[in-house]
């Protein structure tokens, strides 16, 4: 071999040695200048929010009774919560179920056969919500659009009938029944199911709930139905 092809080829190796080099030295300033500074600002930004250091919460929702009937039942709800040990919640509130006939009772009143259906009612709900799973969220759109943490609950408690003015025309006298209506007056219900919180830092966020209910004490032929409801939350205060 001659001489000059020699040359060439250790001017080659040392080319690309220092092009390797270069690369590397690169990749290293590009990881630690850009992605590791990106990284820990906003895992250090102030985007948490822990449901579990408020004092309490406002919830405020509608939601949609499903019966094993033709009636039709929507419902607003007003409830608040206070956290409570290990990742869990004591919860009360107030539910006012409207119930009204749809064309199908209005046909079904003109037989002899009616439907199993509870009256328009005020539900008096205490319950407890123990936390299943919890995490949080980053964005890249922050602070256009905040980080969250988002957590899953199991719901179980009960919750009281009051027949309303609607369903008693009279203070004392029987509820009212509507076209089609076998009433049924369930006071006293179980219910178990779960539930799902997303929180923001700014203490405002939302709340998606899927109930199972059945009564106590009552042997009519509507034993259980299913509640669903959404709305907005509001936490007030931090426990240290």
């Amino acid at each position: 071999m001659t001489r000059a092809p020699v040359q060439l080829l250790i001017a080659l190796a040392i080319f690309c040695s220092q092009s390797s080099r270069a690369l590397a030295d690169a990749a290293d300033a590009f990881a630690t200048s850009s992605l590791v500074q990106e990284v820990i600002s906003r895992a250090e930004s102030p985007h948490s929010s822990d449901w579990r250091t408020y004092v309490a919460e406002l919830q405020l929702g509608i939601g949609y009774v499903n019966e094993r009937n033709n009636f039709t039942n929507s419902a607003y709800e007003l409830s608040g919560a206070i956290p409570a040990g290990a990742g869990s919640q004591f919860r009360f509130g107030l539910r006012r179920v409207f119930m009204s006939g749809t064309e199908s009772t209005d046909k079904i009143a003109r037989t002899p056969y009616k439907q199993a259906a509870q009256y328009s009612r005020y539900e008096i709900q205490l319950a407890y919500a123990f936390g299943l799973m919890q995490g949080r969220a980053m964005t890249r759109l922050s602070p256009r659009l905040p980080d969250f943490e988002h957590t899953t609950l199991i719901n179980v408690g009960a919750h009281y009938n009051l027949p309303s003015d609607k369903a008693l025309p009279q203070r004392g006298k029987t509820p009212r029944p509507m076209p089609g209506q076998q009433p049924v007056n369930n006071n006293l219900n179980l219910e178990i199911g779960l539930r799902w919180h997303v929180y923001t830092p700014q203490s405002f966020g939302f709340y998606m709930e899927a109930i199972h209910d059945r009564p106590l004490g009552n042997a009519s032929s509507l034993n259980y139905w299913s509640y669903f409801s959404c709305g907005v939350l509001w936490s007030f205060g931090t426990r240290s």
